[in-house]
């Protein structure tokens, strides 16, 4: 349903903005004007030009089908602003990239006291004062986005760090360590990523905002398939490649799917698809085996 009918559905009078030559762009800011982000569904923030991360993850969240509460994107947003009204109080005057992020780590890992939980939803990470590594990296990443700081999105295979990267100075920031610093060599180390894997920016380079919503899609997909609400997971795992076509993780996670539902043909396919993009994805390789063998297995009776 396009934004148009949900406008006259949500009882708001599109007609007048329509004849006045308005286009969706301008109907989704009417929306966010008004407060009124029911109405509001992540495929129009994708489509509508500029993109704010918190805006976008919370809406992302609301869509979740399995989560219990029913929450007002609004109330969140405001949360999220004045934190980062408080923070941008303690850097006012700051030059130096260094002191900033120290700032802003002692903010949410000193004053708010964010810790470590499983949780990446936006709304619950903000309630709970926990988060995982997507989690946390979304909330800072939120607050960096509205300071105008240059923190962009790090993905790893089944982690999220932050990079800091202009002003001459380039920092990786691991909001999961309470926003340590660890160089790329660390990671590439940690994580066995093929060097032809950071050539081609499959890992370790700074993500576009869209990228990084194709983490979070990734990650709500997960959540489905552990829900056995299949269908829904493998729509997040599919858009979340259309906008980022060399996400390791999203592949792996169709091919779980498939095996969950004994489609191994189609599972052993999506495990190839991971493997063609980083062969030292273990996982994948594993679960290729997995599925071969059940396929084998199947043949035999």
């Amino acid at each position: 349903m396009n934004i148009y009918f949900r406008l006259l559905m949500g009882g708001f009078s599109p007609n007048r903005l329509k004849c006045s030559g308005m286009v969706e762009m301008e109907m989704l800011n009417y929306l966010r004007g008004n407060g009124k982000y029911n109405l509001i569904c992540l495929d129009d923030i994708l489509r509508g030009g500029e993109i704010n991360m918190d805006e976008a993850a919370l809406v992302l969240s609301r869509e979740a089908t399995f989560l219990v509460e029913d929450f007002t994107v609004s109330k969140y947003l405001g949360i999220i602003k004045r934190m980062t009204d408080n923070i941008r109080k303690m850097i006012a005057g700051m030059k130096n990239a260094e002191m900033i992020i120290r700032e802003i780590n002692t903010y949410l890992f000193g004053v708010e006291k964010f810790g470590l939980s499983e949780q990446f939803f936006l709304n619950r990470v903000i309630d709970n004062k926990k988060g995982n590594c997507l989690g946390l990296s979304t909330l800072y990443l939120s607050i960096s986005e509205k300071l105008k700081l240059p923190v962009y999105g790090i993905y790893l295979p089944g982690h999220v760090i932050l990079r800091w990267d202009d002003w001459g100075y380039r920092r990786n920031i691991d909001p999961a360590m309470m926003g340590c610093e660890f160089s790329d060599d660390y990671y590439a180390s940690k994580y066995n990523l093929p060097k032809k894997c950071l050539k081609e920016g499959v890992y370790l380079k700074n993500l576009p905002k869209k990228e990084m919503i194709a983490v979070l899609l990734n990650n709500r997909g997960s959540m489905y398939a552990d829900k056995k609400m299949y269908e829904k997971a493998l729509k997040d795992y599919n858009q979340s490649l259309n906008l980022k076509p060399d996400l390791v993780g999203a592949y792996h996670n169709k091919g779980d799917v498939y095996l969950s539902k004994n489609n191994f043909d189609r599972a052993i396919i999506e495990y190839n698809n991971a493997l063609s993009i980083n062969p030292n994805y273990v996982k994948s390789s594993m679960a290729r085996e997995c599925a071969y063998k059940l396929k084998d297995g199947y043949k035999s009776h």
